[in-house]
């Protein structure tokens, strides 16, 4: 016969929230913070490339494409993504910094590989992602790759080799 004392109904009535919040883990939508800090620390931490890349020693970039990613969220990467993969780009044409608060400036081929890495890790995790990221990906291919196909080889090949290590390890 169950018990109307009220500290039994209490904890009866506790026990079907603290099994939710329990249940609850990290949501497949969650996008990492360090993700959305500004264009300064992906910038920064692509100086790693073709090593592996993490924000703020965090977070991988494709881990900053969620599947699930609210619009809110994958806007701002997005907009974080563009805004380096136009630097880059601008620096594989004739060197000079990707971003104006960058420490150093960088060679074309600097560039073209952290340009490369970007795209390669941000197609990484999209592949995972049921297409919501495919057009975020695609206008961040093309503002790194402007102007790539008139660059001399090495700068071409310094890129494809970013790539394939952001594919890797991004």
């Amino acid at each position: 016969m169950p018990s109307s004392h009220p500290r039994f109904r209490a904890v009866a009535l506790l026990l079907p929230v603290v099994a939710l919040i329990a249940g609850c883990g990290p949501s497949s939508s969650a996008t990492p913070e360090a993700c959305i800090n500004g264009p300064e620390a992906w910038s920064e931490a692509l100086a790693s490339a073709p090593s592996p890349v993490r924000i703020y020693g965090e977070a991988a970039i494709s881990e900053c494409l969620p599947e699930n990613q609210n619009a809110g969220r994958q806007a701002t990467v997005g907009e974080l993504a563009l805004r380096v993969a136009t630097g880059l780009a601008r620096a594989e044409r004739g060197g000079g910094k990707a971003l104006s608060t960058d420490q150093a400036r960088l060679t074309p081929v600097e560039a073209a590989t952290r340009a490369g890495y970007l795209v390669g890790a941000l197609q990484r995790g999209a592949e995972k992602t049921s297409g919501i990221h495919a057009s975020l990906v695609d206008r961040v291919e093309s503002a790194a790759t402007n102007g790539l196909e008139d660059r001399p080889a090495a700068v071409r090949e310094a890129y494809e080799s970013g790539r394939e290590a952001g594919l890797e390890s991004g």
